[in-house]
């Protein structure tokens, strides 16, 4: 059972991603519902907690609609009250650590 969840939408609702976090597994299902992907670009996803600089959780599957990321132990405090994005990458996901592309939809984590 998901305890947070958030939607991610691009300002004129072109691409519609949705995330659930479960707790027990501190794992976070991210499924991609409405939106084309850029072709030779990948999608990476970022948590950003208060002021802090965006953390990247990985990049988003290609073949599969639904993405699962393992949340480091470290991370799973900031989700609560924390924002997802995505952004558009390298293959690969980002070369600096740091979003290099534009964010193409951003979304509040609420508690369920």
């Amino acid at each position: 059972t998901p305890a947070l969840v958030a939607e991610m939408a691009a300002e004129d609702a072109s691409m519609i991603i949705v995330a659930a976090y479960v707790e027990d597994s501190g794992t976070l299902f991210v499924e991609w519902q409405v939106g084309d992907r850029i072709a030779g670009r990948d999608v990476e996803l970022w948590l950003i907690a208060g002021s802090d600089a965006p953390v990247s959780l990985g990049v988003l599957t290609k073949g599969n609609p639904i993405t699962e990321f393992a949340v480091p132990a470290d991370l799973r405090a900031l989700l609560e009250g924390g924002t997802l994005a995505v952004s558009d990458e390298p293959l690969g996901g980002s070369p600096t650590g740091a979003p290099t592309g534009a964010v193409l939809a951003a979304g509040a984590i609420t508690t369920l």
